[in-house]
């Protein structure tokens, strides 16, 4: 019975290790301006995981140790980026600092005519 605990607290241990789990850190800032973002979304697609960037546009955003990683950064009237293949290697700290680009920024400018349109339905 020692034998089978000991070797159930093996295989559990052993993994633990294999599933090990890194923390990605970076900051989301506007491409132009460079200010911080504040509230932009990082997404480890691969994962389903998400976070919220702070104050300073920083995230830190816990990830499985694999091969790699396909992240999504959002932002509300900001261009979406989608990386596909981050590779995260053994024994690194990684770090990832985005600019996102305005959507819709371009220099044509567009002219809309706003009119209230009623309509008589008496004689």
């Amino acid at each position: 019975m020692k034998n089978l605990s000991s070797i159930i607290i093996l295989i559990l241990l052993s993994a633990g290790l294999s599933a090990q789990e890194l923390i990605l850190k970076g900051s989301v800032v506007d491409k132009n301006t460079g200010e911080p973002l504040v509230g932009a979304t990082v997404k480890d697609v691969t994962s389903n995981t998400e976070v919220i960037t702070d104050f300073d546009g920083n995230f830190a955003l816990q990830v499985s140790k694999a091969d790699f990683k396909q992240l999504t950064i959002s932002y509300i009237s900001y261009e979406e980026i989608k990386l596909n293949r981050v590779i995260i290697k053994d024994n690194e700290k990684p770090t990832l600092n985005i600019k996102l680009k305005r959507a819709g920024t371009s220099s044509s400018k567009k002219n809309f005519l706003a009119s209230d349109s009623k309509s008589d339905s008496g004689a």
